[in-house]
């Protein structure tokens, strides 16, 4: 049933996709409580706010990557090596290049 293999692929992009947004709402919504649970002088506050903003931010440009590629099929991207990079070698390549660039923008 070739109609059945489809569903199953779009399941884990689906799960795959809740578990990122889950991630990324709990590393936001805990990092954001320590920031405001410390009182900071006002240039720290600036600099502490600013860095963590752009890793949350950068966190989500990943995460929507993922779940691009996720969706699009690629289903070689991951945090670790594994065989199924062979594969999907592109989606790999910019998957990287889209990290990189990202960091380098929001980080700069």
């Amino acid at each position: 049933m070739p109609g059945h293999a489809n569903s199953g692929a779009n399941e884990n992009a689906g799960q795959e996709i809740l578990s990122e947004i889950a991630a990324l709402l709990a590393f936001a919504l805990a990092s954001v409580s320590s920031f405001l649970a410390f009182e900071w002088p006002p240039l720290l506050r600036k600099i502490i706010l600013t860095l963590l903003l752009a890793f949350i931010v950068f966190r989500a440009v990943r995460a929507i990557g993922k779940l691009l590629f996720a969706l699009s099929g690629a289903s070689g991207i991951a945090d670790h090596p594994s065989s199924a990079f062979e594969s999907d070698a592109a989606a790999r390549f910019w998957f990287w290049r889209i990290s990189i660039i990202a960091g380098f923008l929001l980080f700069g």
